[in-house]
């Protein structure tokens, strides 16, 4: 298991990237056009993408010491806007830990995790490389 750091240099980057990605979110119609074909699935692949999907430009990157690279965006879904939240490591065939995932959730500030309501899944996004991915209603 990696280590994982978020100091204050790291607490910047996270707040600066959720405002950005607050500024822009992630519209009905793009979230419509980037649906996979294998909805209910717990594990994507590039195979389930619909022909011609473009991966969103609205989400905001940072990259955490030790490999650990997490992309926040918000959405515009049909039950509200959610907040999103994609978390990976530089090593191919390889996941972040739960603890990891649980401690990035927190510091982009998801309430809860894991998410109720909310969603978690793996998503394939280059070959051999997976993310977690969790969405979370937007408290109202």
């Amino acid at each position: 298991m990696r280590a994982l750091i978020i100091g204050p240099e790291q607490i910047a980057a996270i707040e600066a990237a959720i405002e950005r990605a607050k500024t822009h979110p992630i519209g009905p119609r793009e979230i419509a056009t980037a649906a996979f074909k294998a909805q209910g699935k717990h594990r994507l692949k590039l195979s389930d993408r619909e022909p011609g999907f473009e991966r969103s430009e609205a989400s905001e990157n940072v990259m955490l010491p030790r490999g650990y690279r997490v992309a926040i965006s918000f959405e515009a879904q049909p039950s509200g806007l959610c907040r999103h939240l994609s978390v990976s490591i530089d090593r191919p065939g390889k996941l972040p830990s739960v603890e990891a995932v649980k401690m990035i959730a927190e510091a982009f500030g998801f309430p809860r995790f894991p998410p109720d309501p909310g969603h978690i899944w793996l998503e394939e996004f280059d070959p051999g490389h997976e993310a977690v991915n969790v969405v979370q209603l937007e408290s109202t």
